[in-house]
């Protein structure tokens, strides 16, 4: 039992998941507010319990010496399973319905080894390293500094040398195939002349005297820091290496990680503290228990009619079928005062519902006092609790704030400390909503009149059943609003996985004028069928028990077309290892005039295993003018996608696409049976090696999911101008070398590859590049027009479509030997000179006096080195025709094994390197 849990806690600590972008407060240098939850499927452990406090006491002093003497973990959290057996020494007290930023400790099969992870979709060894690395990314947005990948983003060129990608540049180690760094010819890193094998691998001494950095090989026992910039203020032993072609620096533009995290507005508002400073956490253990909501309701004037009839009939469905049994709901009406409907009330019955249910206010009038209904709220938790903190409060609202001090109502929530969300019905409702959401910690929606998004979907993203139970948390399978049915009929299909079909229900709503019978017919697998014919505007099927896999249809039959109808399907799983999908988006408030473009990334994981070639899009409206468009979301590592195949699918929002004011964006994922792949990446959480096995999804699925709202200020309708520029290009690199001897000295042609880039960011296709070249890397970051143009003499070079790759050859001549770097960029421009952002930055070695140029490159690979003890492809062109000098071929992939120890492709060995070889 102790090793178990030990392996428990060692491996699997780390399992952070990245939700939202996380209010953990900062109090005089120390981090409160952070949560660990432990999931249920593990054990009741002391010894569990102890482990995290060791570790994480032990990270907070790593965490206080890598920040400098500014940051460390004060406060932290721990919620422990309702499961376990109760302790006295587990406090009683509400959780946050949204715990923002949480570390998980799970025990799943999927993850039975170990992989330390974070999803970090944001902008730009022992286990205290370990959490201070993870901790890099989740707070600071950081990436990681070790290679993007195997193959060739293991090395780089630079001063007559291949160097290992690392930060810094004076971590030692050995060279050579595989994980174990077999000793090879083929890994001759000082022979710049041919590029370095792609099965050649860097294996970091374990036991060396060095202090940077904590983003890269974490695992070292000596690291101790973050890298800083290259200047003389800093130790060389902890300079940020820019060239090393790592995911920080492809994100970051090359910054160290210390001047991203000298702008987080944790350092900015924290002051330098004494070495003495005591950085132990205090530890606070709480048994997950019932839950407490307030319902917080509008009924003042603007919400009379249709408004008050929507929302009493979306209400009437969310008590009866999404608030959770055992836990507590208590409803408020607010115009000009708040006024108590119904006060805290267990829901553990039908006949409880119903009660509630028929509290819901019906009239409405008077003004609009969104701080009285919080203030309410905040009293009716105390008079239940004694106490309002993590209370949560569910604030519906269509109108702007008219009444009362709303600004000391907004000061109580924060001092009392409940979340708020808000949902705004239409577009004209009062901006502070969203800001009381966000200050709060909880989450905001906006119910658009011309949307597609049902109304009940809204509720159902913020209402949490369980924090401790992944298996309790349900998703949504179908769901839709439409305005005006073109037929009397509406149909609508999901199909059910195998782990998932407890309480599955499909739930509908029609508009309060239709005085016709609603009939719905479910039918699924095995002949299954249930009917409901019923004269209510409002009507829930359920499939008893646990549906069986398979397809269903739902047949929804009015008596007249032309109705306002929504929909919505759910079902909970029967076990965790089921397909789930987070989204979320790169900002929730955008200056149309800066240019800058709202990205969405969504996440499609099964368990905590990636799930690959989805199809994933988005259904982007507003209210302005009636705009609505779909995006499509790619996971193929161009802008802004980061990695390929990686279940991280990400679009940018287009200006056709955006309006002015509230955004609504609705993800619709769905996956093909057999073509989607489920792949599995484990790591021994010491090293950044990494095993991965695809398997195939033999079973369809799909899943909606609602995000928050998007606020574009200042919005100008583009037209049929084109305002978007090309996206950034990332993985420029060196694909072949050749070298030639020559009566003055030596010429080398290096063929630089790359995947070609869009007109408007990654879609279409850009109608030139610019390259130049510079013997400073801070002149092709920083002033780039300033570098010199990389001479392609009468070569004209025109772009190929986005996603395919392309090739120039740049030829260098010179009499000396090769111990110079220059580096090579590149920018894309449409054909209104739109110009795209500065790629990744290569270094080449040259020789000192070269003399470069450009020509037509082609994607051809240099000789098959059968010194390679490792199975690889060969790669077969037949050239199909030219255009422009480019070439295009067809290419045969011929695997040809010549190894004795056969891996997967890209497949690494787990074991930590601890020494030499």
């Amino acid at each position: 039992m102790r090793e178990q849990n030990m392996k428990i806690l060692v491996f699997l600590i780390m399992c952070w998941c990245f939700k939202y972008i996380a209010p953990i407060r900062v109090n005089n240098g120390g981090y409160e507010d952070m949560y660990i939850v432990i999931q249920d499927n593990n054990e009741d452990s002391e010894f569990l319990l102890e482990r995290i406090q060791k570790i994480f006491t032990d990270a907070s002093e790593l965490l206080f010496t890598a920040t400098k003497n500014y940051l460390y973990f004060k406060k932290i959290k721990v919620i422990v399973p309702r499961t376990w057996q109760h302790k006295e020494k587990y406090k009683k007290a509400l959780i946050p319905s949204h715990i923002k930023q949480e570390i998980i400790i799970d025990n799943t099969k999927q993850n039975e080894k170990g992989t330390p992870r974070v999803n970090g979709i944001t902008a730009c060894g022992k286990g205290d390293r370990v959490i201070v690395h993870e901790f890099g990314h989740l707070r600071y947005g950081l990436y990681d500094e070790y290679p993007i990948s195997g193959g060739s983003s293991q090395f780089y060129q630079h001063e007559g040398e291949w160097k290992p990608t690392g930060c810094t540049e004076d971590i030692q180690g050995e060279i050579g195939i595989g994980s174990h760094c077999e000793k090879s010819n083929a890994c001759d890193y000082k022979n710049t002349g041919k590029k370095m094998d792609d099965n050649c691998d860097f294996c970091p001494d374990q036991n060396q005297n060095l202090e940077a950095s904590l983003m890269g090989y974490q695992w070292i026992d000596a690291l101790s820091k973050f890298c800083e910039r290259n200047d003389t203020t800093t130790s060389k032993h902890v300079w940020h290496n820019p060239s090393g072609k790592n995911l920080h620096n492809k994100r970051c533009s090359s910054k160290s990680a210390w001047e991203i995290m000298s702008n987080h507005q944790d350092f900015s508002d924290a002051h330098k503290l004494p070495n003495s400073t005591d950085t132990q956490p205090t530890f606070e253990f709480i048994q997950e228990n019932e839950q407490y909501r307030v319902l917080v309701l509008d009924v003042s004037g603007s919400m009379e009619g249709k408004r008050l009839e929507i929302l009493q009939q979306v209400t009437t469905l969310v008590i009866k079928d999404l608030i959770p049994s055992g836990s507590y709901l208590g409803i408020i009406a607010f115009s000009n005062t708040a006024t108590v409907v119904q006060q805290l009330t267990n829901v553990t019955s039908d006949s409880v519902r119903d009660q509630l249910i028929n509290s819901l206010p019906t009239v409405a009038e008077g003004g609009t006092c969104i701080g009285c209904g919080i203030e309410s709220a905040i009293e009716l938790f105390k008079m239940e609790q004694g106490e309002a903190t993590n209370g949560e409060i569910i604030l519906v609202s269509d109108g702007e704030n008219n009444e009362g001090n709303i600004d000391k109502s907004r000061q109580k929530m924060l001092t009392e400390k409940v979340t708020v969300h808000t949902v705004s019905v239409t577009q004209d409702a009062d901006l502070v909503l969203a800001d009381i959401s966000t200050e709060s910690g909880g989450k905001h929606f906006t119910y658009l009149e011309t949307g597609t998004s049902s109304f009940i979907a809204l509720f159902d993203e913020i209402i949490v059943s369980s924090h401790t139970s992944a298996s309790k948390q349900t998703v949504v399978l179908a769901s839709e609003r439409i305005n005006s049915t073109t037929s009397s009929i509406v149909k609508l299909a999901f199909p059910i996985e195998k782990n998932q079909g407890e309480n599955t229900f499909v739930a509908v709503i029609v508009q309060s004028d239709y005085n016709g019978r609603l009939y719905i017919n479910l039918t699924g697998p095995n002949n299954f069928s249930r009917t409901l014919i019923t004269a209510e505007k409002t009507a829930t099927v359920r499939i008893p028990d646990i549906a069986q896999p398979g397809d269903y249809e739902t047949t929804i039959t009015m008596d007249t077309s032309g109705i306002s109808l929504e929909y919505v399907v759910k079902s909970t799983p029967i076990s965790s290892d089921i397909i789930r999908v987070e989204a979320y988006m790169s900002a929730s408030k955008i200056d149309f005039k800066t240019g800058e473009l709202p990205i969405i990334y969504t996440e499609v994981t099964k368990e905590y295993s990636q799930v690959i070639n989805a199809n994933v899009t988005a259904r982007v409206e507003s209210n302005d003018g009636g705009k609505g468009c779909n995006e499509y979301l790619y996971d193929n590592g161009l802008d802004p996608d980061d990695i390929r195949d990686d279940g991280i699918y990400s679009a940018y929002i287009l200006p056709q696409c955006l309006g002015a004011g509230r955004i609504n964006v609705k993800i619709f994922a769905k996956g093909q049976e057999g073509k989607v792949r489920i792949k599995s990446v484990t790591a021994g959480g010491q090293a950044p090696y990494q095993e991965e096995q695809l398997t195939e999804y033999n079973e369809r699925f799909q899943r909606v999911r609602l995000m928050e709202d998007l606020y574009i200020e200042n919005y100008e309708d583009p037209g049929l101008n084109d305002t978007v520029p090309p996206g950034r290009i990332t993985d420029v690199d060196i694909h072949n070398i050749v070298t030639k001897a020559t009566l003055s000295g030596e010429s080398r042609s290096f063929t630089i590859a790359w995947t070609a880039t869009g007109d408007d960011k990654s879609i279409g296709r850009a109608s030139a590049y610019i390259f130049r070249i510079s013997d400073d890397f801070k002149t092709l970051q920083d002033n780039f027009d300033n570098a010199e143009l990389l001479d392609v003499g009468n070569f004209s070079f025109k772009p190929l479509n986005s996603g395919e790759k392309e090739a120039l050859k740049i030829i260098v001549d010179a009499e000396k030997s090769y111990t110079s770097t220059v580096f090579f960029a590149l920018k894309a421009v449409d054909e209104v000179g739109n110009t795209g952002d500065v790629s990744n930055i290569l270094s080449i070695v040259v020789a000192k006096g070269f003399r470069a140029h450009g020509e037509a490159g082609s994607l051809e690979t240099e000789d098959v080195d059968v010194d390679k003890p490792e199975g690889r492809n060969v790669i077969l062109y037949i050239i199909l025709g030219s255009s422009a000098g480019v070439v295009v071929f067809l290419t045969i992939v011929i695997t040809v094994c010549l190894c004795r120890n056969r891996r997967a492709p890209n497949a690494k060995n787990t074991n930590v390197p601890l020494g030499r070889v």
